[in-house]
């Protein structure tokens, strides 16, 4: 509905404040730490030890969806720098796991390959919160996704752009093959907000094969 960057939070108040702290945290955080199991998933050499909590479990991945695109709307609020330089670091690292991966796919979570595999195949099993044994995995490729676009949007980053539609490919191919029934199955599972990302990708590509999808 309207520019992010045309908003500006004032000198004083309660808001920027608070925005500030939200700053100073987004830069607290180890992007090489966050990476790590996509490195790992991607057979390429981690750089620095895994995040506890929900990173070192089942939802491994999600966070680094949301971290790209708090620092992609931090770009947008603030004109800083260091927050692009961050978006653009963390995007060319997941070109080089999307590049060794050769599927178009970018992913952290456990067992994934095995996970979708089996799910392209229309072997699916979901007790209505896990797929196949994963911890709602589409929720965790959609936000992967998000991150990726916020960057093309807020950062201009072209290369996210690029990242982010061989994932909807990938996504295309891994389910294209399914019947209706195994799709209403796949869902049964939290699916995040995989509709919302793929409209988006046909928005800014006007390719109708993301809107199909």
């Amino acid at each position: 509905a309207f520019n992010l960057r045309d908003v500006r939070l004032l000198d004083g108040s309660p808001f920027r404040h608070a925005m500030e702290m939200d700053a100073g945290y987004l830069m607290d955080i180890e992007p090489a730490r966050l990476l790590y199991r996509f490195y790992k998933n991607a057979h390429l050499p981690v750089k620095d030890s895994i995040y506890g909590g929900w990173e070192s479990e089942g939802l491994s991945g999600h966070t680094m969806g949301h971290y790209l695109s708090a620092l992609s709307m931090m770009y947008a609020s603030t004109d800083e720098t260091p927050f692009k330089e961050r978006v653009d670091y963390i995007v060319d690292e997941l070109e080089k796991c999307q590049a060794a991966r050769k599927t178009g796919y970018i992913g952290a979570i456990p067992n994934e390959d095995d996970l979708f595999a089996r799910v392209a195949r229309g072997d699916i099993k979901s007790g209505g919160f896990d797929l196949n044994g994963g911890w709602a995995p589409w929720y965790n490729v959609h936000k992967v996704m998000s991150g990726l676009v916020d960057a093309y949007l807020y950062c201009d980053n072209k290369k996210a752009l690029k990242l982010v539609t061989g994932m909807a490919d990938w996504v295309y191919n891994t389910i294209s093959p399914l019947t209706q029934a195994q799709l209403n199955q796949m869902l049964r599972c939290e699916f995040g907000g995989m509709n919302d990302v793929l409209a988006n990708i046909y928005r800014i590509t006007g390719n109708k094969k993301y809107l199909d999808l």
